[in-house]
């Protein structure tokens, strides 16, 4: 009975053949299935990457790099194992089953089909490869959340469609697929494609100075990408129009790589995309040129994009264009664009408090400020920045973070400072001093701490930040100053108790002596209701008195730091 034999193989340059870099795959999953009788069987590479079907009855099959279906045998396996499976399918293994990948490269693509379509008669089928090579992916680093389905309309939902399982290289429909595709360039039916020319093709395996790739989407012959062959500036090579909702923010991605290889080729001009976002009356809301995609050492699949708002419109189109104008090194491949709701609501959540709010003249006053990470990603290179009032005087090197004060002693809250990274759902401390030195006219200094933080790098280098306030923390002087009447309230209190004493000790005196000298009741009668009238004159005064007594009591016991004070005291 025949066999089918073969490997799987780390296609170190993309060359899609066995070189002296090249490295075989092991513990690789591969899958024999019969097309007609769908009974299947797998095997694991062996550490030269070989795998190998004995007994194979004839028929046709799938052969089918697997990655990720459970086999336990390795090396070689008999075809009469074969039990009934569902279809295998593709799939390439992580970048981890590389010994010593190339250090940029963070997945893996295939630079042969994933699936091979075999016959078998009488005769051994070997020397079958799976040829799998390294990419980078770099993608947007985006704080948000997207949402919804892909806006994208035209060209499959931005991906260009997909072919069958084994699909040769290079299947180039003879007319353009996508007839809405509304093109500054002319479509080509073969690759590579000319001077102003695009193709819609799956895996490319070889034309002189190019990379050879294959599709973003899924990596292997099944998907298709968009190759351009740039000419002109300001050439429209995708243009599709978006329904949106008004007044909502959108977040525009597409993914690209620069086709020429840095192994062939000296220094080139490098394309240059133009992305434009344009409403029914042609103006422009959201525009970018991204200058100079770079070549690598690897080929690499760069994110680009951006966020834009939609305005008072509800529809939109969206234009990508060619923009180097030259010839030469003007040569890229787009894929998986989209266009998506997204959230730029605020992640942070900041806090403001202070030991007190009601302030007299050269007080210090300590600001304290939570900043907590609602968001379950991290937040990056936080900016921490407090416009404090005029009326103000920042305390030289009191500020803390996190209960350490190492590395701001000389920051400075209105020229702001970094304060790194908060993770999710943790917080950060901000602590810093002011000193009172003037008194505003309306007595009141109100005050609101900032930060900002990265929200969307993009590949180019363009960073854009949002910003995020606290709570308003309004300090008060009040319109009299608390502490004087507080002592004036006490020292008359004191002297009033001082003079009534000496009132009452003059009526005793005033009883005693009339005893003394006088033996008239009508004159005791009318000195007892003199004293009696004093007596209740020193009554009301001692009410008075403890009412003083009350309100000093209540003074003293007012603490400031108590922050409704802030809001409802004077």
């Amino acid at each position: 009975m025949p066999k089918i034999q073969g490997r799987v193989i780390y296609d170190t340059r993309r060359e899609i053949f066995i070189e002296d870099l090249s490295q075989p795959l092991k513990n690789v999953p591969v899958v024999l299935y019969n097309l007609t009788t769908r009974l299947g069987v797998g095997v694991l590479t062996d550490n030269d990457g070989n795998f190998s079907f004995d007994n194979v009855v004839s028929g046709t099959y799938r052969v089918v790099e697997a990655w990720g279906t459970e086999v336990t045998n390795i090396g070689t396996i008999d075809y009469n194992n074969a039990t009934a499976i569902s279809a295998p399918i593709p799939k390439d293994p992580p970048i981890t089953a590389v010994t010593n990948p190339h250090p940029n490269a963070n997945k893996l693509d295939s630079t042969s089909p994933n699936t091979i379509i075999v016959t078998v008669a009488r005769v051994d089928i070997t020397n079958l490869i799976f040829f799998d090579a390294p990419i980078e992916n770099k993608n947007l680093f985006i704080i948000g959340d997207t949402f919804g389905d892909n806006l994208i309309n035209n060209a499959n939902k931005g991906n260009w469609g997909e072919l069958p399982a084994g699909s040769r290289y290079r299947t180039i429909e003879n007319r353009n697929p996508y007839s809405d595709l509304i093109s500054g360039l002319r479509y080509s039916k073969t690759y590579p494609p000319s001077n102003g020319e695009i193709t819609i093709t799956n895996m490319v395996n070889s034309y002189r100075d190019w990379w050879y790739v294959t599709d973003h989407t899924v990596g292997d012959e099944t998907g298709r990408v968009l190759v351009v062959n740039g000419e002109n500036p300001s050439a429209v090579f995708f243009k599709d129009k978006i329904t949106v909702e008004p007044n909502n923010y959108y977040f525009l991605s597409y993914w690209i790589t620069n086709m020429n290889n840095p192994r062939f080729l000296g220094p080139l001009p490098q394309p240059q995309i133009g992305i434009r976002v344009s409403n029914k009356n042609s103006e422009i809301i959201y525009s970018e040129n991204l200058k100079d995609i770079p070549r690598t050492d690897i080929l690499t699949w760069i994110e680009v994009g951006g966020v834009f708002n939609s305005g008072n419109n509800t529809e939109l189109t969206l234009a990508l264009s060619t923009e180097n104008p030259n010839l030469a090194g003007n040569d890229f491949a787009i894929d998986d664009i989209s266009i998506r709701k997204f959230d730029i609501s605020n992640a942070l959540n900041i806090e403001k408090k202070t030991d007190k709010c009601l302030v007299h003249l050269n007080d210090i006053v300590t600001y304290n400020i939570t900043i907590f990470n609602n968001a379950q990603y991290v937040i990056e290179n936080i900016f921490f920045q407090d416009m404090i009032d005029v009326n103000t005087s920042f305390v030289v090197g009191s500020i803390i973070v996190d209960e350490s004060g190492l590395g701001y002693e000389t920051s400075n809250p209105t020229t702001g400072f970094n304060i790194g990274n908060i993770e999710p759902n943790s917080q950060k401390k901000v602590q810093f001093k002011v000193k009172m030195i003037s008194v505003p006219e309306n007595r009141l200094i109100p005050n609101t701490a900032t930060v900002s933080y990265i929200f969307f790098k993009s590949q180019t280098g363009d960073i854009f930040r949002m910003n995020s306030n606290s709570n308003e923390l309004t300090l008060k002087n009040p319109r009299n100053d608390f502490r004087q009447e507080l002592t004036n309230i006490k020292e008359s209190i004191v002297l009033e108790k001082t003079a009534l004493s000496s009132i009452i000790k003059a009526e005793d005196d005033k009883i005693k002596k009339a005893s003394e000298v006088s033996n008239n009741n009508k004159d005791l009668i009318a000195i007892n209701n003199s004293v009696k009238n004093t007596i209740e004159a020193i009554n009301t005064l001692e009410n008075v008195l403890h009412k003083k007594k009350i309100i000093a009591s209540c003074m003293t016991s007012i603490d400031e730091s108590d922050y409704g004070i802030c809001n409802d005291f004077f």
